[in-house]
């Protein structure tokens, strides 16, 4: 959505994870995503320096009508417990009563700047396919990635002695829900399931873009739409996804083996390595963790009341998506 379908609304302007030189981070957090991390009480000390990094260093009242602004890693994110193989990647936890927290404080430094309304928009997932993806996504940084060790993990974030409260409650939507519309106010927050992108493209991007735009623009979004569908381009493929059940795991990098070209001097002299890394790829099968469906049911049954809830909260039927049964 990023790069096809934002882009494309033209009552907004479009900001794609803005970055920061204030706050550090890893390498691939946007400014949003490192504030967040943060004590809300950031937004007060250096709000405003934020907020000029934010708008490319316009002054307040010279700001765009609408400005939409995309950055995924800024949304409710678990804790990371396992040794990384990457330094960068550092251990964070954004819950959603965090999340909320930051949103009114990032309201109050947005009125100061002459913005009068924000809204939120969070696609989400049904939380068995969300756990087993964003595993296999991150499995390059793990030091024990396994099918052994990604069951450990659900069983840990499932138990209520265990991870639940730490990790397992970042996916419990109804509370999210609840923590926005409380922050934002319940017009101005639309969450939508990334299934409903699978199985109605034309109906999600609809709902959207009249949520983002106004009453002016609508039909010119309307529009934007129709092209999108018509080239196609409104969906990536999740990469790592092999079937319904399986996701192929990242490489370690840490993992690859090298070769040493001897004699070195000779390389060197060419201006060549003496060194050089060969790819897992070519060495042997990418390893691959299954979700079973006794593990998948077990995700479900944890989710299920807050799913319910969630339903009948947005006028959703997220039984049809396996959300709980009807």
């Amino acid at each position: 959505m990023q790069k096809v379908f934002f882009p494309k609304l033209q009552s907004v302007n479009f900001k794609n994870q803005p970055r920061t030189d204030i706050i550090e981070g890893g390498p691939y957090q946007g400014l949003l995503a490192r504030a967040f991390k943060r004590s809300p009480y950031i937004w007060d000390e250096i709000g405003d320096q934020l907020f000029g990094e934010l708008f490319d260093g316009l002054e307040p009242g010279s700001l765009p009508e609408q400005i939409l602004i995309s950055d995924q890693s800024a949304g409710p994110a678990m804790t990371e417990h396992e040794p990384y193989t990457g330094s960068y990647w550092e251990k964070e936890r954004k819950d959603p009563f965090l999340l909320a927290n930051h949103l009114k404080c990032f309201i109050e430094e947005a009125k100061r700047w002459g913005i009068t309304n924000v809204q939120v928009l969070l696609v989400f997932r049904r939380q068995d396919e969300w756990i087993a993806s964003k595993y296999a996504q991150r499995s390059d940084r793990l030091e024990h990635a396994s099918q052994e060790h990604f069951e450990e993990r659900i069983r840990y974030t499932l138990s209520r002695s265990a991870g639940y409260f730490t990790d397992g409650i970042v996916l419990d939507y109804n509370r999210l829900c609840h923590q926005l519309t409380e922050a934002v106010g319940k017009y101005n927050l639309l969450m939508v399931p990334y299934e409903w992108l699978q199985q109605d493209k034309a109906g999600f991007l609809t709902s959207i873009s009249k949520f983002i735009s106004d009453e002016n623009g609508y039909d010119t979004e309307t529009e934007s739409v129709r092209r999108i569908l018509k080239s196609g381009k409104n969906q990536k493929k999740n990469v790592r996804s092999l079937s319904e059940n399986t996701w192929e795991l990242r490489q370690n990098h840490s993992d690859i083996p090298s070769i040493r070209l001897r004699p070195a001097r000779i390389w060197n002299a060419l201006g060549l390595p003496s060194e050089i890394s060969l790819s897992m790829k070519t060495l042997k099968k990418p390893e691959v963790i299954v979700l079973k469906e006794s593990m998948r049911n077990e995700i479900i049954n944890v989710y299920k009341a807050s799913n319910r809830a969630l339903s009948e909260k947005l006028g959703l039927d997220l039984a049809r998506y396996g959300y709980y049964s009807s």
